[in-house]
């Protein structure tokens, strides 16, 4: 993981490529020099798509994926027996629509003044796999049509649990507009994120409270 690490398996692979060309051309140099060009023109096709993906982050930074993420109300950490708990967290009773049940809409949230939000992410690594990933908050400025950044937090996990390691962040005092909250790497590739929406109220909605 990291633009090195990305870099230096990509000058292995194409080295392995070039061993594995070299040695087919001893059973037939002849027909593999006829399609030499077609070869090395496909070769470095796929190296070039692969870099253009992973540096715009089209492609997640393997080997973390993101398993599950949302924004809550809430969270609440429970210790459970041998060392595994859960999240309790508090969302609203209907922020999603009926008629969208894939949530391809952003959810809409409705908090009071001085309320807080809270975003909760699983993210897979593999076993052995210690790094950190950030959680960074941002508004949509509606003025100058960019994102602004509002908050980041960075925290730890590793790897081995099948659901993926769990954590969240807070951010309190919001205002009203559009959210998006980017989990990354500490090096700013974006593993996944979440939109969302913030709306004012001064009643604050009704809340269940779901398990993660």
């Amino acid at each position: 993981m990291g633009s090195g690490t990305f870099l230096e398996s990509s000058a292995i692979s194409v080295l392995l490529t070039l061993l594995f060309i070299l040695g087919i051309s001893f059973a037939g140099w002849k027909r593999l020099k006829e399609s030499l060009f077609e070869v090395a023109g496909g070769v470095v096709s796929v190296l070039l798509i692969v870099s253009v993906c992973y540096f715009t982050g089209i492609i997640p930074p393997l080997p973390l994926a993101l398993r599950e993420v949302g924004v809550y109300h809430s969270i609440t950490y429970k210790a459970g027996t041998g060392g595994v708990g859960v999240y309790e967290v508090q969302t609203e009773a209907n922020s999603v629509h009926w008629w969208d049940s894939l949530q391809m809409t952003p959810e809409t949230i409705h908090v009071v003044p001085g309320d807080s939000l809270s975003v909760f992410s699983s993210v897979f690594a593999p076993v052995s796999f210690s790094t950190a990933v950030i959680h960074k908050w941002e508004w949509y400025d509606q003025a100058t049509h960019s994102w602004k950044r509002q908050a980041e937090v960075a925290f730890g996990i590793s790897g081995g649990r099948d659901g993926g390691y769990r954590g969240y962040s807070t951010v309190s005092v919001l205002k009203a507009g559009k959210y998006r909250v980017s989990v990354e790497t500490l090096d700013g590739q974006v593993i996944g994120r979440t939109y969302f929406t913030v709306q004012t109220v001064q009643v604050e909605p009704v809340l269940q409270t779901e398990i993660h």
